[in-house]
């Protein structure tokens, strides 16, 4: 990975091989970000995609091995209950017949590359735990 800084935007390229979510929240970790939001696009394999289902407070999870590409992702970063970095990212994924698949992103590998654009926030979301959804959602900016 390397990234290109610009004031409070900074431009990230993720390598083959690099676990997207992984890599990009020690990034975070390294270069104390503690709020921003997140757009990319790129290719991703070993993909773990998720919906949230509100009565039952549970994730139906979906593994994908195959390649696809990441035709859009969307996210933020915040501080997590423990104020580390949390990456919190929607990615919607291009099958090789043109169909397409989207969710929440717990993890996906990076299987060409990834052109990230994260524009740093003055401040910090701060994240808590909410037992109505048994989540930890932003609660509190500073």
């Amino acid at each position: 990975m390397h990234a290109f800084i610009d004031d409070k935007t900074l431009i990230i390229i993720f390598e083959k091989g690099e676990k997207l979510i992984e890599r990009l929240t020690r990034f975070c970790e390294q270069e104390n970000i503690s709020a921003g939001t997140i757009s990319a696009i790129g290719a991703l394999e070993n993909v773990t995609l998720g919906f949230f289902h509100t009565r039952t407070k549970s994730y139906d999870k979906k593994i994908l091995k195959d390649e696809h590409e990441l035709l859009s992702l969307v996210g933020n970063v915040s501080l997590g209950p423990d104020r580390k970095p949390f990456v919190h990212c929607h990615a919607v994924l291009g099958k090789d017949d043109f169909q397409t698949l989207g969710g929440h992103l717990f993890e996906g590998t990076v299987a060409v590359t990834v052109e990230m654009r994260l524009d740093r926030l003055d401040g910090a979301l701060i994240r808590n735990h909410s037992d109505d959804f048994d989540l930890n959602l932003i609660e509190e900016c500073r």
